[in-house]
Protein backbone atom coordinates (compact mmCIF):
# COMPACT_ATOMS: atom_id res chain seq x y z
CA UNK A 1 0.00 0.00 0.00
CA UNK A 2 2.44 2.13 0.50
CA UNK A 3 4.70 1.37 -2.54
CA UNK A 4 1.45 3.14 -4.76
CA UNK A 5 0.81 6.18 -2.50
CA UNK A 6 5.12 6.83 -2.86
CA UNK A 7 4.27 6.38 -6.22
CA UNK A 8 1.59 8.83 -6.41
CA UNK A 9 3.20 11.16 -4.50
CA UNK A 10 6.25 11.58 -6.81
CA UNK A 11 4.17 11.62 -10.07
CA UNK A 12 2.40 14.52 -8.27
CA UNK A 13 5.58 16.09 -7.21
CA UNK A 14 6.79 15.25 -10.90
CA UNK A 15 3.64 16.84 -12.38
CA UNK A 16 4.48 20.14 -10.41
CA UNK A 17 8.37 20.28 -11.48
CA UNK A 18 7.54 19.52 -14.98
CA UNK A 19 4.62 20.82 -16.40
CA UNK A 20 3.11 23.34 -14.00
CA UNK A 21 5.90 25.93 -14.64
CA UNK A 22 4.60 25.86 -18.46
CA UNK A 23 1.52 27.21 -17.26
CA UNK A 24 0.94 30.75 -18.72
CA UNK A 25 2.89 29.62 -22.14
CA UNK A 26 -0.21 27.63 -22.61
CA UNK A 27 -2.51 29.69 -21.12
CA UNK A 28 -1.15 32.57 -23.60
CA UNK A 29 -1.47 30.10 -26.53
CA UNK A 30 -4.94 28.57 -25.61
CA UNK A 31 -6.16 32.25 -25.55
CA UNK A 32 -4.56 32.77 -29.23
CA UNK A 33 -6.17 30.09 -30.24
CA UNK A 34 -9.84 30.84 -29.11
CA UNK A 35 -9.46 34.66 -28.78
CA UNK A 36 -11.90 34.35 -25.92
CA UNK A 37 -10.56 34.63 -21.94
CA UNK A 38 -12.89 32.41 -20.88
CA UNK A 39 -13.06 29.42 -23.59
CA UNK A 40 -9.65 30.14 -23.12
CA UNK A 41 -9.64 29.54 -19.03
CA UNK A 42 -11.64 26.12 -19.51
CA UNK A 43 -9.26 25.09 -22.49
CA UNK A 44 -6.06 25.44 -20.44
CA UNK A 45 -8.23 23.33 -17.29
CA UNK A 46 -8.90 20.67 -20.18
CA UNK A 47 -5.35 20.41 -20.98
CA UNK A 48 -4.25 19.80 -17.32
CA UNK A 49 -6.75 17.80 -16.77
CA UNK A 50 -5.84 15.32 -20.01
CA UNK A 51 -2.21 16.03 -18.86
CA UNK A 52 -2.54 14.67 -15.46
CA UNK A 53 -4.43 11.61 -16.34
CA UNK A 54 -2.23 10.77 -18.75
CA UNK A 55 1.13 11.82 -16.95
CA UNK A 56 2.07 8.39 -16.65
CA UNK A 57 2.61 7.82 -20.72
CA UNK A 58 4.74 11.29 -19.95
CA UNK A 59 8.78 10.56 -20.42
CA UNK A 60 10.68 12.40 -17.81
CA UNK A 61 13.25 14.81 -18.92
CA UNK A 62 11.59 15.70 -22.51
CA UNK A 63 10.32 18.57 -23.75
CA UNK A 64 7.12 19.16 -21.93
CA UNK A 65 6.01 22.19 -22.68
CA UNK A 66 5.77 20.61 -26.49
CA UNK A 67 3.64 17.60 -24.92
CA UNK A 68 1.26 20.00 -23.48
CA UNK A 69 1.06 21.94 -26.20
CA UNK A 70 0.11 18.60 -28.19
CA UNK A 71 -2.73 18.19 -25.94
CA UNK A 72 -3.91 21.54 -26.19
CA UNK A 73 -4.46 21.19 -30.20
CA UNK A 74 -6.18 18.22 -29.36
CA UNK A 75 -8.23 19.12 -26.76
CA UNK A 76 -8.82 22.59 -29.17
CA UNK A 77 -9.35 20.40 -31.88
CA UNK A 78 -12.19 18.65 -29.94
CA UNK A 79 -13.46 22.25 -28.76
CA UNK A 80 -14.22 22.76 -32.43
CA UNK A 81 -16.00 19.78 -33.07
CA UNK A 82 -18.08 20.23 -30.18
CA UNK A 83 -18.85 23.62 -30.28
CA UNK A 84 -21.78 24.23 -32.87
CA UNK A 85 -20.80 27.65 -33.96
CA UNK A 86 -18.17 26.24 -35.78
CA UNK A 87 -20.01 23.92 -38.40
CA UNK A 88 -18.95 23.45 -41.79
CA UNK A 89 -20.63 26.37 -44.08
CA UNK A 90 -20.85 26.19 -47.52
CA UNK A 91 -18.46 29.05 -48.67
CA UNK A 92 -20.19 30.51 -51.12
CA UNK A 93 -23.42 30.78 -49.35
CA UNK A 94 -21.89 32.52 -46.54
CA UNK A 95 -20.50 36.15 -46.15
CA UNK A 96 -17.65 35.83 -43.44
CA UNK A 97 -17.21 39.35 -41.91
CA UNK A 98 -13.84 40.98 -41.93
CA UNK A 99 -11.83 40.99 -38.83
CA UNK A 100 -12.74 43.76 -36.53
CA UNK A 101 -9.28 46.10 -36.62
CA UNK A 102 -11.40 47.78 -33.29
CA UNK A 103 -11.26 44.30 -31.49
CA UNK A 104 -8.11 43.38 -31.52
CA UNK A 105 -7.90 39.19 -31.08
CA UNK A 106 -4.46 38.76 -30.53
CA UNK A 107 -2.80 40.01 -26.63
CA UNK A 108 -1.52 43.71 -28.05
CA UNK A 109 0.84 43.26 -25.09
CA UNK A 110 3.05 40.71 -26.80
CA UNK A 111 3.62 42.10 -30.32
CA UNK A 112 2.75 45.80 -32.06
CA UNK A 113 -0.47 46.85 -33.26
CA UNK A 114 1.08 47.35 -36.84
CA UNK A 115 2.43 43.79 -36.71
CA UNK A 116 -0.87 42.11 -34.93
CA UNK A 117 -3.03 44.21 -38.06
CA UNK A 118 -0.59 42.26 -40.14
CA UNK A 119 -0.79 38.90 -38.91
CA UNK A 120 -4.60 38.86 -38.67
CA UNK A 121 -4.70 40.07 -42.96
CA UNK A 122 -2.90 36.49 -43.48
CA UNK A 123 -4.90 33.60 -43.86
CA UNK A 124 -5.71 31.42 -40.35
CA UNK A 125 -3.28 28.40 -41.22
CA UNK A 126 -0.82 30.50 -42.00
CA UNK A 127 -1.12 33.16 -38.92
CA UNK A 128 -0.94 30.35 -36.64
CA UNK A 129 2.03 28.91 -37.62
CA UNK A 130 3.90 31.94 -38.06
CA UNK A 131 2.57 32.93 -34.33
CA UNK A 132 3.81 29.42 -32.95
CA UNK A 133 7.29 30.33 -35.03
CA UNK A 134 7.50 33.82 -34.56
CA UNK A 135 6.22 34.76 -31.08
CA UNK A 136 6.00 31.57 -29.52
CA UNK A 137 9.04 30.51 -30.83
CA UNK A 138 8.34 26.97 -31.28
CA UNK A 139 10.85 24.37 -33.41
CA UNK A 140 9.68 23.65 -36.70
CA UNK A 141 9.38 19.87 -35.61
CA UNK A 142 7.42 21.16 -32.49
CA UNK A 143 5.23 22.90 -34.43
CA UNK A 144 4.39 19.97 -37.36
CA UNK A 145 4.13 18.01 -34.54
CA UNK A 146 1.25 20.04 -32.68
CA UNK A 147 -0.28 20.14 -36.12
CA UNK A 148 0.17 16.35 -37.67
CA UNK A 149 1.30 18.16 -40.90
CA UNK A 150 4.47 17.46 -42.53
CA UNK A 151 7.78 19.46 -41.54
CA UNK A 152 7.98 20.91 -45.14
CA UNK A 153 4.52 22.35 -45.17
CA UNK A 154 5.38 24.31 -41.88
CA UNK A 155 8.73 25.56 -43.38
CA UNK A 156 6.90 26.78 -46.39
CA UNK A 157 4.16 28.77 -44.34
CA UNK A 158 6.30 30.09 -42.26
CA UNK A 159 8.60 31.65 -45.28
CA UNK A 160 5.58 33.14 -46.90
CA UNK A 161 3.67 34.30 -43.27
CA UNK A 162 7.56 36.13 -43.11
CA UNK A 163 7.34 37.25 -46.65
CA UNK A 164 3.75 38.65 -46.28
CA UNK A 165 4.57 40.28 -42.44
CA UNK A 166 7.25 41.63 -44.21
CA UNK A 167 5.82 43.71 -47.47
CA UNK A 168 2.61 44.33 -45.24
CA UNK A 169 4.97 45.88 -42.32
CA UNK A 170 7.33 47.68 -44.14
CA UNK A 171 4.12 49.11 -46.70
CA UNK A 172 2.77 50.22 -43.33
CA UNK A 173 5.74 51.79 -41.40
CA UNK A 174 7.06 53.30 -45.00
CA UNK A 175 7.47 57.02 -45.09
CA UNK A 176 6.09 59.60 -47.35
CA UNK A 177 8.73 60.75 -50.07
CA UNK A 178 9.44 64.20 -49.41
CA UNK A 179 8.67 66.66 -52.23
Amino acid sequence: MHLIEDHQANAATLFETEAVPHFLVIKRLALYLVRNQTAADDLVQETYAQALKSFDRYQPGTNCRAWLCKILFYKRSQWIRTNSRYRQLDEDAVQIPAKSSSNPTLPPTYIGKKVSAALLSMPEKSMQIVWLSLVEEYTYREIADFLDIPIGTVMSRIHRGRKTLRSKYFLQTKSKPIA
